[in-house]
């Protein structure tokens, strides 16, 4: 059961449960474009017509077995799963067409595209293929021995977290010979991270967030700290400058970023805790595992943001 909690009541924000859906089964990741919803589970990728997302429509499977992390560009869904990459051409979403599917034994659940590169953060460090033939993958570069847990990417730097070591630099400019360049003190314990403009917003698995200027993107520093009364969770973010919506394991958060260095949270709902969360301009879609997709708003003033 979901629960509203309005915890400022100036009128800011409030969000809302638009939907609930089971039908896709258990879901790890998820991802959204141009009306459309994609989440990762055990039996491959389901799409969904999300026009209307108060009616989230199944309209699609890639079945290739148990999958976790998603990344869309382009028409392109980048999909890891088991043992296996795959790029699939989802340019008409009801009949998506794989491309290529390629052996990655590392165990992953994040990637990400820059150019004609794709970074894979896996249990033993930062994986670089070069995906300019979809058709032809060419493994590029390995940097790391640790488990990075997630990655993203900004003006040739890859930011990759370890939950041990925290926030790791990565010049990746030439990716063929990539340099380690900082680890960043204070950033202990971080799972997942998301770039915004000049600002990098890292969740930490037991003291919430961070909020990191990255406008010298080789040395980032910690401006800004958020955390509630739930001992501190956090499980995965999505900022876009203004707003940051925070996924714990009791639900979802919403906070005022626009002062980085003093976020604040204006609303909650409770019952929205999982696996992966992604906002588009208007909607918040959260991979919650057993209980599937769930759709949420934020209305902004009366807006939807």
């Amino acid at each position: 059961m979901l629960n509203h909690n309005i915890l400022v009541s100036s009128g800011q924000g409030t969000l809302n449960l638009v939907s609930h859906c089971k039908k896709g089964g258990i879901s790890y990741g998820v991802c959204a474009d141009n009306g459309y919803a994609y989440i990762t589970t055990n039996k491959g990728v389901v799409a969904f017509d999300v026009h209307n997302p108060s009616k989230p429509k199944k309209i699609s499977d890639i079945s290739i077995g148990v999958t976790f992390g998603i990344y869309l560009q382009n028409d392109m869904a980048y999909i890891l799963g088991g043992e296996k990459l795959i790029i699939a051409d989802i340019s008409d979403p009801v009949n998506p067409k794989i491309l290529q599917d390629y052996d990655f034994k590392e165990y992953s659940q994040c990637l990400k595209v820059a150019g004609d590169y794709l970074y894979i953060a896996s249990e033993t460090g930062l994986e670089i293929l070069d995906i300019s033939n979809p058709a032809k993958i060419e493994p590029v570069a390995h940097v790391g021995d640790s488990w990075y847990r997630s990655v993203d990417m900004c003006d040739g730097i890859a930011y990759v977290v370890n939950y041990q070591n925290g926030l790791e630099v990565i010049d990746v400019s030439n990716p063929f010979s990539p340099v380690n360049i900082t680890t960043v003190p204070g950033t202990k314990k971080s799972v997942n991270i998301h770039i915004h403009d000049d600002y990098l917003y890292l969740a930490r698995a037991d003291s919430g967030i961070s909020i990191l200027s990255i406008s010298n993107r080789k040395s980032p520093r910690v401006i800004g700290n958020f955390c509630d009364d739930d001992n501190g969770e956090s499980k995965d973010l999505w900022g876009n400058g203004n707003y940051l919506y925070v996924q714990d394991g009791f639900g979802v958060e919403v906070l005022d970023v626009s002062d980085p260095a003093n976020p604040y949270e204006i609303d909650e709902i409770e019952g929205a805790g999982g696996h992966e969360i992604y906002s588009d301009s208007k909607l918040v879609f959260i991979a919650t595992g057993l209980k599937g997709l769930i759709i949420l708003e934020f209305k902004d003033n009366g807006d939807i943001i």
